[in-house]
């Protein structure tokens, strides 16, 4: 075979590939502008078992702002408005809603995961690790500790958002408010501290009182200064001390004291 016909060749072989690839795009695109959505699909992921919304809730809010999915031709879904609506919601930490080329629309939901509750005479919100506060849901209840007693903190009752963020842009310097999601973190990070502290009182000086779970003792913490060692000197009590007396028989565990934990019997 000459040179001349084989060059020809080959451009007769890439004429007819670049004519069937452009032929199974037009194809593909007069398919995908037809295309029906026939079907919704959402997941929702929890990093625990709370679960804040619903398929039938996101279908719920879908209907009450009129934006139509079934039915409707994939393209001109409101994809972007479905998005925008979905991360409203102060549970929702991220949200992607997309089309298939199956007409199934797709919408992935990640959950924010509360790590404290403040519940006073002012307040009653959650708050993730992030420091993002979100209102409560009573149809969802997650079970997290309690924050209240004479807490005070730099917004108001009605705030939903980005805590860091507020506190930056109004150039506050809150160290209760850093301090309580800084302690709260590392209670959630330590898996004995996580089950055994239930509540979180702020007394009228501004010490702090914790409620376990197990056991009918305060823990009398003073301020959340040094919180990390001085609940390292507690599990030191609870692991040896309590081996020899049961913790039923104290009323009061005090660790404000630098060097020492005190018992108090009842």
């Amino acid at each position: 075979m000459n040179k001349r016909r084989r060059i020809g060749l080959i451009v007769v072989a890439t004429t007819l590939l670049t004519g069937g690839l452009a032929a199974s795009l037009i194809y593909a695109h007069n398919k995908y502008d037809s295309l029906i959505c026939n079907m919704l699909d959402v997941k929702i992921y929890a990093i625990d078992s709370n679960i804040f919304i619903t398929k039938d809730e996101v279908l719920a809010l879908f209907q009450k702002h009129e934006l139509i999915y079934f039915g409707a031709k994939v393209k001109e879904l409101p994809i972007a408005a479905m998005e925008n609506l979905l991360q409203k919601h102060t549970h929702i930490k991220t949200v992607n809603v997309y089309a298939g080329i199956d007409g199934v629309l797709h919408i992935d939901i990640v959950q924010r995961r509360p790590i404290l509750r403040v519940y006073n005479k002012k307040y009653n919100f959650y708050m993730d690790g992030e420091g993002f506060v979100m209102h409560i849901d009573y149809r969802h209840p997650s079970y997290v500790p309690i924050v209240n007693g004479g807490i005070s903190l730099p917004f108001s009752a009605d705030f939903e958002g980005d805590m860091l963020q507020f506190l930056t842009d109004e150039k506050i310097t809150d160290s209760t408010a850093l301090l309580l999601l800084a302690f709260c973190k590392y209670i959630d990070a330590h898996p004995f501290w996580k089950n055994q502290i239930e509540q979180i009182y702020f007394t009228n000086n501004h010490n702090i009182e914790l409620i376990p779970r197990v056991g009918a003792h305060i823990i009398r913490l003073g301020t959340l200064d040094n919180y990390s060692y001085k609940l390292a000197k507690l599990l030191t009590v609870y692991k040896k001390g309590f081996r020899i007396k049961n913790w039923n028989n104290y009323k009061i565990i005090d660790l404000s004291y630098s060097n020492q934990v005190v018992c108090k019997r009842i």
